[in-house]
């Protein structure tokens, strides 16, 4: 504040007498104006300033510095703007390193993906399929390693409901191509009938458009089959007379229409699987009986025989599909006239280990997974055999698969991804 009195105040209607002009440097206690204290005088101790004598007044700053901060405070403000100016030019660095970093990490993923490098990882609970997020890249096959040499191949995801190894069951319904292409009659095929001796054919199949066809199965495993069933004749006495007692296949490949047929007239729930879920819409099924001379019935097959075909399917590529050990995994109870083909390796795998189905997709993918884990190598009898389960892309309608050059076959898993299987 300003303490200079304003002269022309009023002050009860006086006007105040002007006061002389003091020098505000000096002393109230009567020095001279401009008189200065001798150098080193001091007073004296003790002594106190006269009574009534007013003690200097700081001197008047210039006008326009009043409201300035000493030189010490002005120093303060400078420091902590300078702080604030280096934490945000930080801040602004750190921004721009994560920008450019996060760039250059898209960059990398899409030049990844250009040269076929990637695959999908799906990690799931059993067979429900739990699938992750995105695809993460497969490193190169480096020289000495057991994939050395692999290339990617693409396949439509679609294509994991096509194949051998296809689960089709309670929760896995069975995708129908758009033609019957696959499939062949067995009739007229080695062993059939009178004339080949080995076995004959059930009803055949009436088609939505009304045409009757023998029984059907896909084209590539009836040599598999005829050939099973002319062994399974040598090997049991009780099928040396065609004429006396013979094998049958009563069923084969089934449509949507027959199957809905079956199950509602099913007199034994459990036994017959709901349409779309039946794994004789694949082509890939049979059920056989015996048919006696004399006897219009399809009986079982007796124990010799039954023995037999359990323990030798596996060396055709087939399994028994339903059991009583399996049937709470399946869903289907006992079914000993019920065979589906996998394949020779698997099938060996799995009579080995007592696997259904179910489980051996669960232990593929748990297991052998491309990748992540090392695969499946299985020997029968000379040959060898690298299996591996690899997923289906969650990105992309398109799978990158890595396979050998030659010697391989790839079969969808109806679930989420597909198995690899190399011949060596």
């Amino acid at each position: 504040m300003n303490n200079t009195p304003n002269p022309n105040k009023n002050t009860g209607g006086a006007q105040r007498p002007a006061q002389p002009q003091v020098n505000r440097n000096a002393q109230a206690a009567g020095r001279p104006a401009g008189a200065q204290r001798p150098a080193g005088a001091q007073r004296p101790a003790g002594a106190q300033r006269p009574a009534g004598a007013q003690q200097a007044r700081r001197p008047v700053q210039p006008q326009g510095t009043q409201n300035k901060a000493p030189n010490g405070k002005k120093g303060g403000k400078k420091n902590k703007d300078f702080i604030l100016t280096v934490l945000a030019l930080v801040l602004v660095v750190a921004l721009a390193i994560t920008i450019l970093v996060c760039c250059i990490k898209a960059i990398v993923d899409t030049v990844s993906k250009n040269n076929d490098t990637t695959g999908s990882i799906v990690t799931t609970t059993g067979t429900t399929g739990t699938t992750a997020a995105t695809d993460p890249i497969y490193p190169t096959p480096v020289p000495g390693a057991w994939n050395e040499g692999f290339t990617t191949i693409s396949r439509n995801n679609n294509a994991i409901h096509e194949g051998d190894l296809i689960l089709v069951n309670g929760n896995y319904a069975y995708q129908f191509p758009e033609n019957r292409s696959h499939l062949d009659t067995l009739y007229g095929k080695t062993g059939h009938g009178s004339s080949g001796g080995v076995f004959d054919l059930g009803i055949g199949m009436t088609y939505p458009d009304g045409t009757e066809k023998p029984i059907e199965l896909s084209k590539h495993i009836i040599s598999n089959l005829t050939t099973m069933l002319s062994e399974m004749k040598a090997a049991c006495p009780t099928l040396a007379s065609y004429a006396d007692r013979h094998l049958r296949i009563v069923s084969g490949y089934r449509t949507l229409e027959k199957q809905q047929t079956l199950y509602e007239n099913e007199t034994v729930e459990g036994l017959t699987a709901k349409p779309g879920h039946s794994e004789h819409h694949t082509g890939l099924t049979f059920d056989i009986r015996v048919k006696e001379k004399d006897n219009n019935n399809i009986l079982y097959l007796n124990d010799t025989e039954q023995a037999w075909i359990t323990e030798n399917c596996a060396k055709y590529g087939f399994i028994l599909r339903y059991t009583d050990d399996n049937k709470d995994i399946t869903g289907i109870l006992n079914e000993d006239w019920h065979f589906r083909y996998v394949g020779v390796a698997h099938a060996s795998y799995m009579v080995e280990k007592d696997l259904c189905l179910e489980e051996y997709i669960d232990f593929l993918r748990e297991n052998h997974h491309y990748g992540l884990d090392e695969p499946l190598n299985y020997t029968v009898g000379e040959t060898e055999y690298t299996i591996y389960y690899f997923p289906a892309s969650v990105e992309n309608d398109t799978t990158n698969i890595y396979v050998p050059a030659a010697n391989y076959e790839i079969s969808g898993n109806n679930v989420d991804g597909f198995i690899v299987t190399i011949t060596k």
